[in-house]
């Protein structure tokens, strides 16, 4: 059976490329199938020509829009406040929170914008094999 490529919602990209770029990273291309997400990226400094760069992956998504509208716009504050470190957050739990609570945000949103954008797990792809993940943590 063949697989039918799909578009990528907005949401789903604004908030993977935000992702990535936390990371250092890049998208250089990418593919919806059905719930997942198949692509590539290079490491931002890297030259995106050398193939020995590239780092392939999948993502399945389990978001739901809102939830991915959620960690968007945790990704936006923590890139603007340059609080990611590698795969790091670079601030205690609690400091962050007092700093999103200090922009009005709610504590629910808060819990829940951490709790999946902690628990998210993009795999690498290695030969076809996935051997690690790209995640953020405290």
């Amino acid at each position: 059976m063949k697989m039918k490529k799909l578009i990528l919602k907005e949401i789903e990209y604004d908030f993977l490329e935000l992702f990535f770029l936390l990371l250092g990273e890049t998208i250089i291309s990418y593919g919806k199938f059905e719930t997942f997400v198949i692509g590539i990226v290079s490491g931002i400094d890297e030259d995106i020509e050398n193939l020995s760069e590239h780092q392939n992956f999948i993502w399945q998504i389990r978001n739901s829009s809102q939830e991915l509208t959620d960690m968007l716009a945790l990704c936006e504050y923590m890139n603007s406040q340059r609080l990611v470190q590698g795969d790091k957050i670079s601030i205690s739990e609690s400091e962050l929170v007092e700093n999103l609570l200090s922009k009005n945000w709610k504590n629910e949103t808060i819990k829940e914008s951490l709790e999946y954008l902690l628990s998210l797990d993009i795999r690498m792809v290695d030969d076809g094999e996935e051997t690690d993940s790209f995640f953020i943590h405290f």
